[in-house]
């Protein structure tokens, strides 16, 4: 089963990465959120949104160790959770420079996996779809236009590393 994956081109379904901690840690900041707004007496007192990023930055964190501690989950996290501490402290990150600001320490602190595929494909990638699609855009074009972006961005890597591309990878 595992040669079949990797022969369609899918094992990146399989890791954890950094789309995992995003739909994981972003829907326990929704979550978070949102509990804090049904109390009134607490919604009076503080930024639901920032109260709720303030808990999320170590969730995050948790999540990396939770789920194996792969190095790719512990970059989403950290991301991740830099960018939440960022929040609540009333700061709006951009995203270009928090995904530079993390991966530069990590290449900095393992240059060895600063050059392995899975961490040259997942700064490609986060790179690529930081550009959302225009207010407006049907869901269904906007996931399209995600998934082009990312497997453009990624494509040369891919060749580079593997020998190949999949023709079914925007799919």
């Amino acid at each position: 089963v595992e040669g079949a994956i990797r022969g369609a081109g899918l094992t990146h379904v399989l890791a954890v990465s950094g789309m995992h901690v995003t739909l994981v840690v972003g829907s326990l900041l929704g979550l978070l959120r949102w509990l804090v707004l049904r109390s009134s007496w607490l919604s009076r007192r503080v930024d639901a949104a920032r109260l709720a990023a303030a808990v999320a930055a170590p969730l995050a964190l948790a999540y990396a160790e939770l789920a194996g501690g792969a190095p790719s989950a512990w970059r989403a996290s950290i991301t991740a959770a830099v960018g939440f501490a960022l929040r609540a402290a009333g700061r709006r990150p951009r995203p270009i420079v928090l995904v530079a600001g993390c991966a530069i320490p990590f290449a900095a602190l393992d240059p060895a996996s600063a050059v392995s595929p899975a961490f040259l494909l997942s700064i490609a990638a986060t790179v690529a779809v930081l550009d959302p699609a225009p207010p407006g855009t049907p869901v269904a074009w906007a996931v399209a236009r995600t998934s082009v972006r990312a497997t453009v961005a990624t494509a040369p890597l891919v060749v580079w590393c593997f020998g190949g591309a999949p023709l079914v990878g925007v799919l």
